[in-house]
């Protein structure tokens, strides 16, 4: 019996690599070798459509290659092309077809041989010829000039989308299509060559994900344009080998905005078929093993939600704001994963949702952690097969599991444990990092200078100095304002029926025990001192619950306990006398 051979389509090649589309071309695969001058794994492919060859295709997307070592696209197998882009590249001077997606039509292994025009049956596309062309531009030229063309000789025209797998600093007519997958703030810079601003993206198309930087006048260009999840054209930026410093993405090259580019919002109909966000999830029993710093994936329940809370940056002596989540997975491990700043304020989780997290640094501090970072981003109750899943365990078993748990309390203590003063010493305090405790005292003392003048500019806290001329100069900024912030650094004693301690309180809890505001504070200590010493002594002689963080400090050679107040609940003490008797012989026994 005859075998019937697969109808190749018959002059696709030259109308592929004159920038025509094709739609679904049939081909043969002649020959195929692995690219090796790249540390990027590539294949390289010679294609027939039964009149001509072209050597000129190229394979880097990683599920194509999974499939090219499993042996499906041997010798002399049919495949249809579903997804490819003809693009120039000036590296080596022609065009190269990246295909992006291809199926099999007939396996090599029932063809076995090279398939002529009259075997392969195909009906020939227009304007199709008979040389080779193997990578080599045609002759004759075309009434109209193609983009490959016009790319070529510097003339404008339309330009091919190409994957982001196939961008390199070598290569320059280039245009990405890309979902934003997440978006860092905008921050302020300033070095010997001047100062200005930056913020950075990362994207993906079905290749792969690259970030993206925009400095100064384009940070100002394009930082309200870009939004999460939307899709933009790209075209024109600088490519440059990645800072693994600042990146963790799967890409070698990053790109840089500059004046020429153009970054465009995408309102095709393609949108709906670009690929959505794509997690590489970690188990958290896993996190273990995994090496420190590293970046991963999470999906799993919200177990708790702390309250956002203040804390001071050792190196930077600024504010900062955290809040840590409680993580739990089908793996019965529990993981705290902590949010800083704006989005620490903003994070509206629930208990019992599901949160998928993308880019968690991998941390130890108290055990095994993870913490957000400019380029973290997290879906609550994400559109995704794994959610369904997740929530399934969770309301069938896992809110009534115990959890082994990776990271320890951040408050070194339960809510229910409790201390007196006299044992916050060095034997209870870890000198290396800060330990957190429940008390109950009697304020007995505050500070009488708790405000200082911050610059308040793009959120900066760094203390400004008074010029005298009505100015004040902010020495990180490098600015003049005749503005600033009031902000408080409240010192208090606090004492209890066994010691005495100093604590030092910022900005909303000072505000919160003093109930007043900073600003009404400040402008109390100019127009009506006796009102702001009242004000500033209301607290004194009043009994409050607090949670502190204390760490040892050396001060000339002296081991001295630093605590910091994060949290506190004002206790009626007349009231309550009774019960704090009580309590205390309870601590005592």
């Amino acid at each position: 019996m005859a075998v019937t051979y697969p109808q190749l389509s018959h002059g696709a090649l030259q109308q592929i690599l004159a920038d025509q589309k094709v739609n679904r071309p049939i081909l043969q695969i002649i020959v195929y070798k692995q690219m090796s001058q790249s540390d990027q794994l590539k294949y390289r492919f010679q294609m027939s459509d039964g009149v001509e060859t072209c050597s000129n295709f190229v394979i880097i997307l990683p599920e194509l290659i999974q499939r090219i070592s499993k042996g499906e696209f041997e010798k002399f197998t049919v495949v249809e092309l579903k997804a490819y882009t003809c693009t120039v590249n000036p590296g080596i001077g022609r065009e190269i077809i990246v295909v992006s997606d291809m199926s099999v039509v007939m396996s090599g292994a029932k063809i076995g041989k090279r398939l002529d025009k009259q075997e392969s049956n195909g009906g020939f596309l227009s304007n199709a010829g008979n040389t080779s062309l193997n990578g080599k531009p045609r002759a004759e030229p075309s009434k109209t000039a193609s983009p490959m063309a016009a790319a070529k000789s510097g003339v404008s025209g339309p330009q091919s989308v190409c994957p982001i797998s196939a961008i390199t600093p070598y290569f320059n007519a280039w245009k990405i299509r890309a979902r934003v997958t997440s978006k860092a703030n905008k921050r302020n810079w300033s070095n010997a060559r001047g100062e200005g601003c930056v913020f950075s993206f990362d994207c993906m198309d079905e290749s792969t994900e690259i970030r993206v930087n925009a400095f100064t006048k384009e940070c100002d260009k394009y930082y309200d344009l870009i939004e999460v999840n939307k899709v933009y054209y790209i075209t024109k930026g600088t490519v440059k080998t990645a800072n693994k410093k600042f990146s963790n993405l799967a890409n070698d090259y990053e790109i840089t905005l500059n004046s020429d580019s153009v970054v465009e919002l995408c309102a095709d109909i393609e949108v709906s078929e670009m690929p959505k966000i794509r997690y590489r999830f970690v188990q958290i029993k896993d996190l273990e093993s995994v090496a420190l710093q590293s970046v991963v994936d999470v999906l799993a329940v919200v177990k708790n939600v702390d309250e956002c809370m203040s804390i001071t940056s050792k190196k930077t002596q600024k504010e900062l704001k955290k809040r840590d989540i409680a993580l739990v997975d089908k793996t019965s491990y529990e993981v705290r994963f902590t949010l800083w700043n704006e989005v620490a304020e903003q994070f509206d989780g629930q208990t019992n949702q599901i949160i998928a997290i993308k880019n968690a640094v991998v941390g130890e501090f108290n055990g095994r952690t993870l913490s957000g970072v400019s380029s973290t981003t997290y879906q609550l109750d994400p559109d995704i097969p794994e959610t369904n899943i997740l929530k399934e365990w969770f309301e069938r078993e896992g809110q009534t599991l115990s959890t082994n748990t990776l990271s320890k309390s951040y408050e070194g203590v339960r809510d229910n444990e409790w201390k007196f003063l006299s044992q916050i010493n060095e034997q209870t305090v870890n000198g290396d990092n800060r330990s957190y405790f429940n008390i109950r005292a009697r304020v007995v003392q505050t500070g009488r200078n708790p405000i200082y003048k911050a610059c308040g500019q793009n959120g900066c806290l760094k203390k400004v100095t008074d010029n005298n001329n009505g100015f004040y100069h902010c020495a990180k900024c490098q600015t003049d304002s005749t503005q600033f912030e009031p902000r408080l650094i409240l010192s208090m004693a606090l004492s209890d029926c066994t010691s005495e301690v100093w604590i030092t309180l910022f900005q909303e809890q000072a505000e919160k025990i003093l109930g007043i505001s900073a600003k009404e504070l400040h402008e109390l200590q100019e127009s009506n001192p006796p009102e702001f010493v009242k004000a500033l002594t209301a607290s004194e002689f009043k009994e409050y619950s607090f949670r502190i963080g204390s760490k040892v400090e050396q001060y000339m050679d002296e081991s001295r306990i630093k605590s910091v107040a994060f949290n506190y609940t004002p206790i009626d003490a007349i009231k309550h006398a009774k019960q704090l008797i009580k309590n205390i012989a309870e601590w005592t026994d």
